[in-house]
């Protein structure tokens, strides 16, 4: 039977000790970047994944200094199995004071712990790989206090420039609500408003309306209204503030949707301003103000950590007595199974200017197993350098990376790039190996497409095509579409993956969030896929490509293998979560998944007969779930759960309680689990699992990790009953610089 736990939300990472005890198998990491970026008097942190991901609930709901957030993965690429727990330090001087990163968390959440309280939004991100965090700017203790009110204006110019070439003042407040504030109607209104007043070439009645929408707080529209606006003054002939205010773009939203646009129009009337300043330079016109430069230098970040890994397994087996006897046989078995040293890296390199965007990445993780039997492993994880010039309007990464779109299979040794053909739309070509361990060949492929930059209240997307070879035979031929649409409430993604050489679907995807005006969350996903993705080596028993069809194979018989061997997985889920009080939220979600039956074969034998691995049939899961904030302390975040499973030849019940502690410099992670299960023959199963972890930091940069678990599983089959333990730890420490 098909493992049902990979069908779970990642929250019930904690079940299985061998999740956070055995870190042998744990290659796969979850998180590609962080960003932050300043958005209107806000900065927001931007979290871009390796897999898609789908925004649940977070907590607490507005502000503290531990945010947790729960995601789904509807990929399946990064299972609870094979997730990597990583942790990841951020510094954006200027916008926020550093920031860390961990996911998983013991109850699966991703958490990020802030260095003073601060407040928050949450929202999914503008793609199916990111989510976005806005926090007001250098997140300084909130201590209950209003957050003050900032006053935006142009550029500062030379001398005392002339009134008319400075944007109007606007009153721009931060935003501390996660629920869509009241004035998220108004701007919409006003919005609908100045379209119409730019569809009759109405400019003084647009720019009006505009200001109007722009004098709000932080909204949806604030970074298309400060780029229409400026169209609209130089439409109007009012080239002075037209200037100032893409200026101002810049400067509010130097990575927005339209910078190059803004970028563009401000070099076009640069260059238009030298024929109108020798007509008008008797009348005393100022010239225009001088550019100016930013460039950071090269700056370094990253982290050093090493966790010594240790685990013990205990087994104890009664066996009932043969007909004629009355002693049950009881036998013991105590064994390590784990000890091994984990040092990962994380390095970064980068360098900003006006125009660019500079880095070098490295992401490495070593194993070193002290047990006989136990190699080594070293994985490199990223390792590339990367160059966006906005003012040329292109982006190229070269060397080891994980693509999250463009069809192309997670991580890859190669290029990849995009020119900007228009400020919305963009061309992309890809290149590379796909970085595969414990196989005998090696794929190339190379792919293309093109994007419809995301915009709010815009339905945009992707389209692509991708051919893979392996051993000068195509082994994956797809074409793909993607479609996304966002605004201040809701948030859309689909996919279709259609294989070309197979004729047939890989992957139809929809997934959604919408948030209601009281705040409830409301999710969904509608997910079939086959898994893995089809490709003509799925059909191969372990030799390489060559020697299979060296061997008596076909390419068409592979095909059909490949196929046979390939499993439809089905998911379906709809979820929500409701803010209760300001301290307790409520959610609940119903899930049901389904694999389909499977063939397997011995070798590559031609005549070699399959043999079918069935499939799991309908899985309904129901989850409740409770989330407290400020139980024992303010800093603290509570969680518990309850699931119900019902399969067709198992119901099993899972419940689980988690708290996290964060204080000054010590942090404390505790959950515990206790998960029942019982087959249609009367075979019971019952486990408990807790977990505590303690982190405490040691000074700005160091810190002290340590993680004890225990996993007590029960079974019981007729007579026979089986008793295993298993406890381990780990201790460490992390450097971040």
């Amino acid at each position: 039977m098909i493992d049902w736990l990979r069908w779970f939300p990642v929250r019930f990472a904690f079940m299985g000790g061998l999740v956070f005890g055995g870190i042998g198998q744990a290659e796969a990491e979850l998180i590609d970047r962080v960003e932050v970026r300043k958005a209107g008097q806000e900065a927001e942190i931007v979290i871009r994944f390796e897999s898609q991901v789908q925004y649940q609930r977070h907590a607490p709901l507005t502000n503290g200094a531990l945010l947790q957030v729960f995601l789904s993965l509807p990929g399946g690429s990064f299972t609870t199995n094979s997730a990597l727990r990583e942790t990841l330090t951020q510094a954006a001087p200027g916008l926020l004071r550093p920031f860390t990163l961990t996911y998983p968390d013991l109850n699966g959440a991703l958490s990020i712990r802030f260095d003073a309280k601060t407040s928050w939004r949450v929202r999914p991100g503008a793609d199916q790989y990111s989510l976005s965090i806005f926090v007001p700017i250098d997140a300084k203790p909130a201590r209950g206090e209003a957050v003050k009110a900032v006053e935006v204006t142009g550029p500062v110019q030379p001398g005392k420039p002339p009134e008319s070439a400075k944007p109007e003042s606007r009153r721009v407040p931060a935003l501390v609500s996660q629920a869509p504030p009241a004035w998220e109607k108004e701007a919409k209104a006003l919005m609908v408003q100045v379209k119409e007043a730019v569809r009759r070439g109405d400019h003084v009645a647009a720019i009006e309306q505009l200001n109007r929408l722009l004098n709000l707080p932080p909204n949806t529209y604030s970074e298309e209204a400060q780029i229409m606006i400026a169209e609209e003054r130089e439409a109007n002939g009012e080239i002075a503030k037209a200037t100032a205010e893409y200026t101002l773009y810049n400067k509010l939203y130097p990575d927005g949707a339209y910078a190059i646009k803004a970028r563009q129009r401000l070099a076009a009337i640069g260059k238009a301003a030298p024929a109108a300043t020798a007509e008008a330079g008797k009348e005393g016109d100022r010239p225009k103000a001088a550019r100016r430069e930013f460039d950071t230098g090269w700056e370094s970040s990253g982290s050093l950590s090493q966790n010594y890994y240790h685990g013990n397994s205990h087994i104890e087996i009664l066996t009932a007595p043969p007909p004629g006897e009355l002693d049950f046989t009881r036998d013991s078995l105590s064994s390590t199974d784990q000890s091994a040293l984990v040092t990962s890296l994380d390095l970064n390199y980068r360098r900003r200017t006006n125009d660019t965007d500079t880095r070098f990445v490295l992401r490495d993780t070593d194993t070193r197993n002290f047990l006989s039997g136990q190699a080594d492993v070293n994985r490199l994880n990223a390792a590339y350098f990367e160059r966006n010039d906005k003012a040329a309007g292109y982006l190229v990464r070269l060397g080891r990376q994980t693509a999250s779109n463009g069809g192309v299979l997670g991580r890859f040794d190669g290029a990849w790039g995009g020119y900007n053909l228009t400020p919305s739309l963009r061309a992309n070509a890809v290149v590379g190996y796909p970085v595969e361990y414990h196989v005998d060949w090696r794929k190339t492929f190379a792919g293309a497409s093109l994007d419809l930059l995301p915009q709010a209240e815009k339905l945009t997307g992707s389209a692509y095509a991708i051919v893979q070879r392996v051993d000068g035979v195509d082994d994956r031929q797809a074409i793909g579409l993607e479609a996304r649409y966002f605004d201040s409430r809701a948030n859309y993604f689909g996919l279709l993956d259609y294989d070309v050489m197979f004729g047939e679907l890989n992957i139809a995807m929809l997934q959604g969030n919408y948030q209601m005006a009281n705040g409830t969350n409301l999710f969904f996903l509608l997910d079939h896929r086959k898994s893995p993705m089809l490709q003509l080596t799925n059909g191969l028993a372990g030799s390489s490509l060559k020697s299979a069809l060296a061997g008596g194979l076909t390419s068409s018989e592979l095909q059909d293998r490949a196929l046979a061997k390939t499993a439809d997985a089905d998911l379906f889920q709809i979820g929500f979560t409701h803010q209760m009080t300001p301290r307790f939220q409520f959610g609940a979600d119903y899930r049901l998944a389904v694999v389909s039956d499977a063939a397997s074969y011995v070798d590559d034998d031609p005549f070699t007969l399959p043999i079918t691995a069935p499939g799991t049939g309908n899985i309904h899961v129901y989850s409740a779930q409770f989330i407290g904030n400020s139980l024992i302390r303010n800093n603290d975040v509570g969680v518990a759960n309850l699931s119900l499973i019902r399969a067709p030849t198992y119901d099993g019940v899972s419940v689980t309680l988690s708290h996290v502690l964060n204080l000054d410099k010590w942090r404390f992670d505790s959950i515990i689990g206790y998960y029942t299960q019982e087959d249609d023959s009367g075979n019971t199963m019952r486990r408990w699992s807790p977990v505590f972890r303690l982190s405490y930091r040691l000074r700005d940069s160091w810190y002290l990790e340590s993680e004890l678990g225990m996993e007590a599983t029960k079974t019981r089959t007729g007579l026979n009953q089986d008793n295993s333990r298993r406890t381990y730890f780990f201790i460490g420490y992390r450097w971040e610089f």
